[in-house]
């Protein structure tokens, strides 16, 4: 996710037509990956998890929204 923008410097739209999902779903998991980076980088625990099964949306398996 933050590769993409950050790197790619894809749009959200671009990059949500890469992973094979909706602009909605990209953003908002964006928005939570940059919440993690920000709390790794801080040294605190984010203050919500992760709601499991969230990744179904998008075709590519692994882990696109941990940062990369």
């Amino acid at each position: 996710m933050l590769r993409l923008v950050a790197w790619e410097r894809l749009t959200a739209a671009e990059a949500a037509v890469v992973l094979g999902c909706s602009r909605a779903t990209f953003t908002m998991r964006l928005m939570r990956a940059r919440r993690r980076l920000r709390a790794q980088l801080d040294g605190s625990v984010p203050t919500r998890g992760r709601r499991h099964g969230s990744r179904r949306r998008c075709r590519m398996g692994g882990d696109e929204d941990e940062g990369s």
